[in-house]
């Protein structure tokens, strides 16, 4: 900290013996105890804090005890860049099924401790957490990203992150990691089963006979099948 050494103006004679020097994070400064020094000059014993304004004056005293005070000024302590914040994915719910083909995708904004930083977000989407696709870069939404009609099929599971980017290139990804969900807009019928044992039109020899048939799948991912066999007797 400098400051110009001042003349008193009511006897060019009286010298300056001290001054006060004033620091806080408020700008009141009230119940701040002011470092004395006696030199036009001040050095913190202790390191300011990070990402924080400052506001700082000093008081002249003269050999007469006469107190002459400057104007407050304000500073911002930003030694290096600071990653955005944590922030969360809000929509579609982690696990979550939905029966539309355009989700909308919304997060919170993450903040950035660095004066006049700003944020971009990249949001990726994909069918496989290993190769996602980029669908939006660009400022927080806070009416969420809905262009997404295209971009999801029936009966599939998804993937998606969002990450924060501020101007110097450090990114946080979203709180969790990836989310996931499902799309089914409709319920699906099973896939036929193949009947496979006994072969049709065969002769049994044994009357407890076993019965075989291909398993059978279905479309919806939550989906459990089961079965319901039916025989009766030709003739």
């Amino acid at each position: 900290f400098h400051w110009e050494e001042p003349v008193d103006p009511d006897d060019r004679s009286r010298s300056i013996v001290s001054y006060y020097v004033y620091i806080d994070t408020a700008s009141s400064l009230t119940g701040v105890i002011p470092d004395t020094v006696t030199e036009n000059s001040y050095t913190p014993t202790s390191d300011l804090l990070e990402d924080a304004m400052y506001y700082w004056k000093v008081e002249a005293v003269d050999d007469d005890g006469g107190v002459t005070s400057s104007a407050m000024w304000s500073f911002w302590t930003n030694s290096e860049n600071s990653a955005p914040s944590a922030f969360s994915l809000v929509e579609p719910l982690n696990n979550a099924v939905l029966n539309i083909f355009n989700p909308p995708f919304c997060w919170e904004p993450a903040t950035d401790a660095d004066i006049d930083d700003s944020i971009n977000y990249v949001l990726e989407l994909g069918e496989h957490i290993d190769s996602l696709s980029i669908i939006y870069n660009g400022p927080y939404m806070a009416s969420c990203f809905s262009e997404t009609m295209g971009l999801v099929e029936d009966n599939t599971t998804y993937y998606w992150k969002v990450t924060a980017v501020d101007l110097s290139g450090a990114t946080t990804v979203n709180s969790g990691g990836y989310h996931s969900f499902i799309i089914n807009t409709a319920n699906d019928p099973p896939i036929a089963s193949t009947l496979v044992a006994p072969l049709n039109g065969s002769i049994q020899t044994d009357l407890t006979p076993n019965f075989y048939w291909t398993e059978a799948t279905d479309p919806d991912p939550l989906d459990h099948v089961s079965y319901t066999m039916n025989w009766w007797p030709l003739g």
